[in-house]
């Protein structure tokens, strides 16, 4: 577990595009290898701000958003796109829990918020 912890939720900057199958696949292992309670029980201590910077969120988002091809579920805008969380009853579940993910740009998030503008 402390690898783990070490390895996904330092605060990282996520940037490797091209290979973000991979650090997926890699995630899955520890999943598969580990406690996904006590993993989620991790996730969860954590800051929200905290937990959108940390590797673990870096690489999900990433993922999803290759996945829908960085564009917006609403709109179709490929600028500023976020990761919407459905429910938040989910954070520290969103490995198993892709569905309720859901790609949006600033503007369509923001009013998924009640939030005008950018968020």
């Amino acid at each position: 577990m402390q690898q783990f912890k070490e390895r996904y939720l330092d605060t990282q900057t996520y940037a490797n595009y091209a290979t973000v199958e991979w650090d997926f696949a890699e995630m899955f292992y520890w999943f598969s290898n580990l406690d996904r309670n006590s993993i989620s029980k991790e996730i969860k201590l954590l800051p929200y701000k905290q937990f959108t910077n940390c590797l673990y969120w870096n690489i999900i988002a990433t993922f999803i958003k290759k996945m829908k091809e960085n564009k917006c579920e609403e709109c179709g805008s490929q600028q500023k796109i976020h990761v919407h969380h459905h429910d938040y009853s989910i954070l520290g579940a969103e490995f198993y829990n892709l569905h309720k993910l859901k790609v949006l740009c600033s503007e369509c998030h923001g009013k998924k918020h009640g939030i005008r503008g950018d968020k």
